[in-house]
């Protein structure tokens, strides 16, 4: 027999009176090999605590199926049959029908079917799976104008739910809402998986024609700059006993479909979009329903293309209907007046709720049509007056004079500006320029045709600008009189609008200034004159120009 020699580390105890630990921690123990198996295997069992983990649902719908026979009209049933498994280890309950339905049978005839709810529904025991099928009282055959209603049930949410259709009819007179696909037959239907409301209903072959439509579309006409966006409110109202669950919407080129939205109640609406040459065209659909009325939304975009003064928004068409009525709302166009081509704008009341409150009633143009496909508009753009490109917030100049004549002149602006732009400034007569800058970089200016300068300004992140420019320059004037006398300066000229100049001179320490004559006035000197501070606001294409009298500071002594 096969062991395994193991030795276990024992604990001591105290036996130091015995004098015996010393012998027992060199015993030794042989078991045979499927005893020592056991003993592991219980020692693990033992220290595992894990818990299995839990399902993330209690209950399973497995399956639901649903069977309707009409191959005789006169006795239409409904089957339905439930696969549901209870994943939990305690009871549950399963919604199966709503308590309205009438059950005329059940298979098997245990199964635990109680009211709970507003439902019926299926008691399961922990653990257990279940099936079993409902004979129902189907619907009783309802007819009416659009069709006759066969079936009316609610589906439950399952993991596969189908519906099987017994009937002797043409596929093309049966339609079943609340299905998402069905073969060519249309006998076996696929069912969403989350359920909901189905109904099967039979056509004659006349109630499958569409309907012919009466239409009222509101068109809301905004300029995007280039393009105009239409944002149109259709309403279509039924006026025979035809489908209401089709409609052919057309527009002219160059128009194209962005979104189209249902709005206010009803099903929803789905659409696809067929291009020709002529324009696109729009199919909607909508569920079979007894609605003799839909709504949608439909914004679309034209490019505008002026020619000879004129241009057309493309209206929304409906293919068959008796008549269309079609209003516009048109917003103001930058920068084009626009008047209706054939009459004139009419008095405009309340405004649409979809609108929106936020638009003013003063800035729209109202036009009523009928049976128009194109609404025809004459523009005449409205001449632009250019603004300033740039303005100079400050302009701070420094000017130094010595006696000998000579002027030496600083200049730092701030400049605002949207985008790129340039400062054009021109020196006073002789005036020289030494060194240039933009943000303090050094930049050397162009050389303009009637002998100006001009720095060009960079465009800047933000929505205005601000640039400063700085630039150092020398001119030359008669000799000072060394008793009294006056000195005229000038700073350069632009023609970009200043707010505000700040002109410092500062004369040689021997002089002091008296009194100015000029286009700028003093704002402040100091104690002995020999410094004055001179300002100027508001002005463009003007030269600053100030002549100073002066005398010698020690006259008065």
């Amino acid at each position: 027999m096969k062991t395994i020699l193991c030795f276990f580390l024992l604990f001591s105890v105290g036996l130091s009176a015995l004098g015996a630990a010393g012998g027992i921690s060199q015993a030794t123990v042989t078991l045979p090999y499927s005893e020592l198996r056991g003993l592991l295997e219980r020692a693990q069992a033992a220290s595992d605590d894990r818990v299995p983990p839990k399902p993330p649902v209690d209950v399973w719908v497995q399956s639901a199926n649903y069977v309707v026979d009409c191959t005789d009209l006169a006795a239409v049933s409904l089957q339905a049959r439930f696969s549901v498994v209870n994943l939990s280890d305690a009871w549950q309950s399963v919604f199966l029908v709503k308590d309205s339905e009438g059950i005329r049978s059940l298979d098997p005839p245990d199964a635990k079917l109680v009211p709970m709810d507003g439902g019926m529904c299926l008691l399961l025991e922990p653990k257990a799976a279940s099936t079993v099928t409902l004979g129902l009282q189907a619907a009783p055959v309802q007819r009416s104008q659009r069709g006759q209603l066969l079936a009316d049930f609610m589906a439950v949410g399952a993991g596969q739910s189908t519906l099987e259709l017994r009937h002797a009819e043409d596929p093309a007179a049966i339609i079943v809402t609340g299905a998402v696909a069905a073969n060519r037959e249309k006998t076996t239907f696929s069912l969403p998986a989350s359920g909901g409301s189905v109904q099967v209903k039979l056509y004659a072959p006349e109630a499958m024609q569409p309907t012919q439509w009466q239409a009222s579309a509101k068109h809301w006409i905004r300029d995007l700059g280039g393009v105009m966006q239409v944002s149109c409110h259709l309403r279509l109202n039924a006026t025979d006993g035809g489908l209401t669950s089709r409609a052919q919407v057309r527009l002219a080129s160059p128009a194209s479909v962005n979104t189209v939205a249902d709005f206010g109640r009803g099903g929803g609406v789905r659409d696809s979009i067929e291009m020709t040459a002529q324009g696109p065209i729009l199919h909607l659909e909508w569920p079979h329903d007894e609605a003799t009325t839909r709504e949608v939304m439909i914004q679309y975009a034209v490019p505008i293309d002026l020619v000879a003064e004129q241009f057309a928004v493309p209206l929304v068409r409906v293919e068959g209907t008796k008549k269309t009525d079609s209003a516009c709302y048109l917003s103001d166009f930058d920068g084009v007046e626009v008047t209706p081509a054939a009459g004139a704008w009419m008095p405009l009341g309340r405004l649409p709720d979809w609108m929106g409150a936020s638009v003013r009633i003063e800035k729209l143009r109202y036009l009523t049509l009928s049976d128009t496909a194109a609404l025809e508009l004459s523009a005449r753009p409205l001449p632009r007056v250019k603004t300033a490109s740039a303005t100079v917030e400050t302009a701070e100049y420094v000017s130094e004079l010595v006696a000998e004549g000579s002027r030496l002149h600083r200049a730092k602006l701030v400049i605002e500006h949207a985008d790129a732009a340039e400062y054009r400034f021109v020196l006073p007569a002789g005036g020289k320029l030494l060194s240039s800058s933009i943000n303090g970089r050094s930049m050397d200016p162009l050389l303009a045709e009637d002998g100006g300068l001009i720095l060009n300004l960079p465009k800047g992140s933000g929505t205005h600008s601000k640039t400063t420019v700085g630039y150092v320059f020398t001119s030359k004037g008669p000799k000072m009189n060394p008793v009294e006398g006056r000195v005229s300066l000038e700073l350069p000229r632009t023609p970009l609008f200043v707010h505000r100049l700040i002109w410092q001179l500062q004369l040689p320490s021997e002089y002091q200034a008296t009194a100015l004559e000029g286009n700028v006035v003093i704002d402040a000197g100091d104690a002995h004159g020999g410094s004055v501070r001179l300002s100027k606001q508001i002005y463009d294409d003007e030269a600053p120009v100030a002549s100073l009298y002066y005398t010698r500071r020690d006259l008065e002594r």
